[in-house]
């Protein structure tokens, strides 16, 4: 078994073992560690979006400059040496001590935060410039463009990465300095003048999403990782591995291969600014997911933080909450964090979703008393006097605690109420995993009209589909969980064909014969016989017993 001992930050650098350097970059940390700093200045290639190689004195190649346009600036700017910033950060994350000759990046004056509520100018259509059109050099890798940032921090509409934090405007690039005194020179094998740099452009960094913008998408650049056999640094946002680039990193290479420097995240400052902690806080990216995710979410706990995107910004997740029914929220609306012109304004559901606001942020939502932590209750099946329902026409709670057990119900997908009557298995299962689509078929317009009237009453998100089974599964997404309380064995069938591989089916009957069939197709069977306590005139208990109900669950894998 691998192992790594020591400081990563010791002299040596021994405990580095991994070839790709990750490097989270901060305005709440105004220091880079002496480990992270050698993966910097040792690295053959540096990739980077054009916020952090500026940040680490790395501006990107000439061609992206106006200077480069005139014939002024050189292919590959030298980094600038400057003092080390005083400033502890806003966050009070404390910078490890470091040689008097390392390098740090330059101070930025901090701006006090705002914080108000609904105290802003006359609210202005959000409209983002648009990209301007880019071809990278034909001649040198180098030059290449694209931008694998990590969770949450942005520039401009240009250059958004995943961290929420946003640089200010860059300032017009100046002539690089002179080459630095040989005491503070780069470490054996690697030199500045030979370090290749790539410049990303891509928005977000998270397996599977880009934003159409000038540069190299996250394929070409981890392509160009791969095609380079020295050390690799990869600059970030934040924590890269908070919604960032750890994670494609770790499926292309494998977690042997980085050593990750985090700084602290966008959701971590958020909180701070607040005064509030964060450990009992459910986080949720809207980057590449749907906004629906985050809504529910919201419905289903007290304290959330939500990591908006252009494709769904804090006013469009304001207007999803205030059609749910969410009750009041304490809302804050967190942005550029610990860059200059940071901004942190409190407001509300109806504030959230009455005005524009910075795409890339970080929105806060707090029910009352959510301020304080308090002890999470876990409870799944609910009495059935919880659930309105047609003559009985539910699935009793005995039977459903049993059945939710069977799913065994990932975070995220889809599930399927098939034949769902009152709703109530749906209902749980949006309740225990807000992270979930699910989706309950139900024939009766009444009972459809229930089972949303019990979503409503329980705070959860239910999509209601009217119609019969299996022709009404047509145009849904593929289940990775589903559950099927009525229409028989030709209905199970059709869940079976549509199932996702790894999927879970639970089906339940009354019928010997049913459940005997359908065990063939899942595997496994229980008999559940419930016999209620009922009180006598004279005070004492009787049992009272319910027909049994055989549930079938599978298929084994």
């Amino acid at each position: 078994m691998a192992e790594r001992t020591g400081s990563g930050d010791a002299a040596s650098g021994d405990a580095a073992s991994g070839r790709i350097a990750v490097v989270g970059l901060s305005g709440g940390a105004r220091q880079l560690s002496a480990a992270a700093q050698r993966a910097i200045e040792s690295a053959a290639l540096l990739i980077g979006a054009t916020r952090h190689l500026d940040r680490v004195g790395r501006r990107p190649p000439a061609t992206e400059s106006p200077e480069a346009e005139s014939g002024t600036a050189s292919p590959v700017a030298e980094p600038a040496e400057a003092p080390v910033s005083p400033e502890a950060g806003p966050v009070g994350v404390q910078a490890e001590a470091e040689p008097a000759d390392a390098y740090a990046p330059p101070a930025t004056p901090a701006k006090p935060v705002e914080s108000h509520a609904r105290a802003w100018p006359e609210p202005s259509a959000y409209a983002p410039p648009e990209p301007s059109a880019y071809a990278p050099p034909e001649a040198e890798p180098a030059d290449i463009h694209a931008d694998p940032a990590d969770a949450h921090t942005h520039a401009s509409p240009e250059d958004p990465a995943d961290a929420h934090t946003q640089a200010s405007p860059e300032a017009p690039v100046e002539a690089p300095p002179a080459p630095p005194p040989a005491e503070t020179a780069i470490p054996t094998g690697s030199s500045r003048s030979a370090q290749r740099v790539i410049v990303l452009g891509a928005d977000r960094l998270e397996a599977g999403t880009t934003l159409e913008l000038p540069g190299v998408d996250l394929a070409g650049a981890l392509d160009a990782i791969g095609y380079e056999t020295g050390p690799v640094c990869v600059l970030a946002s934040g924590d890269p591995g908070f919604f960032g680039i750890v994670r494609p990193l770790i499926e292309r290479f494998g977690a042997e291969a980085l050593d990750v420097h985090p700084a602290p995240s966008s959701v971590s400052l958020a909180f701070a600014r607040l005064g509030l902690a964060w450990d009992d806080a459910v986080v949720v990216s809207a980057h590449g997911r749907p906004l629906a995710s985050a809504a529910r979410a919201i419905l289903a706990h007290p304290k959330v933080a939500v990591l908006t995107s252009p494709d769904a910004t804090p006013q469009q997740l304001g207007r999803a909450l205030m059609d749910l029914g969410v009750d009041p929220r304490r809302v804050a609306v967190c942005s550029h964090l610990g860059e200059p012109d940071e901004v942190v304004r409190e407001t509300d559901l109806v504030g959230l979703g009455g005005r524009p606001w910075e795409p890339l942020s970080v929105v806060v939502l707090l029910a009352s008393g959510a301020e304080v932590s308090s002890e999470a209750v876990l409870a799944w099946g609910l009495t059935d006097e919880g659930f309105a329902h047609r003559g009985g026409m539910l699935t009793r709670a005995e039977v459903r605690a049993v059945a939710l057990g069977k799913l065994a119900l990932p975070a995220q997908g889809v599930l399927w109420d098939v034949g769902a009557s009152s709703g109530s298995v749906a209902v749980e299962c949006a309740r225990l995993r807000p992270g979930l689509q699910v989706i309950a078929v139900e024939e009766r317009p009444d009972d459809a009209a229930r089972v949303e009237a019990n979503a409503l009453a329980h705070r959860t998100s239910v999509e209601v589909v009217q119609g019969t089974a299996p022709a009404a599964l047509a145009g849904l997404p593929d289940p990775d969980r589903a559950f099927v309380g009525g229409g028989g064995l030709p209905v199970l069938d059709a869940v079976l064909a549509r199932l996702r591989p790894g999927g879970q089916v639970v089906a339940t009957y009354a019928a010997l014969d049913r459940a005997a069939a359908a065990v063939e197709r899942l595997g496994q069977l229980v008999q559940i016989g419930v016999a209620r306590g009922r009180r006598l005139p004279d005070g004492g208990v009787r049992l009272a017993a319910e027909n049994p109900i055989f549930v079938v669950w599978g298929p084994q894998h």
